[in-house]
């Protein structure tokens, strides 16, 4: 949130029009197809990361598998939602521009889609 407001503050008076960097779905995409590819695109995020903490030894490659997994998703589900994937990278600019639409797509899409992942993969882990 703070990066959002800094933006806005630093930017002056802007367009109302002017999302400062929040997350939209694309034209025509219903919010509850929203949820589904934000929480598909937030599981497979948080997979990827709890996979990669646990067989991964060295930072670098930790990074460079999270990070081509978020270079993936952002090719596949960005032109649909922003790619959010994280509630607090959607809350922040949607806050500070002063358009929340469909913040709930983002919110409950990421809690889903990282609750799940979290839960499975403790599940298997134990196996």
């Amino acid at each position: 949130m703070l990066a959002g407001f800094t933006l806005r503050f630093v930017l002056g008076p802007v367009d109302p029009g002017t999302r400062l960097g929040s997350t939209t779905l694309a034209v025509g995409l219903s919010p509850i197809m929203g949820v589904l590819l934000e929480a598909i695109g937030t599981f497979t995020m948080a997979t990827s990361a709890l996979i990669v903490s646990t067989k991964i030894k060295t930072r670098r490659n930790q990074a460079i598998l999270v990070g081509a997994t978020l270079f993936i998703l952002i090719l596949l589900i960005g032109p649909f939602t922003g790619a959010g994937f994280n509630p607090a990278r959607s809350l922040g600019p949607a806050l500070a521009s002063g358009n929340p639409d469909n913040l709930y797509v983002y919110l409950a899409g990421t809690m889903m889609g990282a609750s799940t992942a979290g839960l499975l993969f403790r599940r298997v882990r134990k196996l």
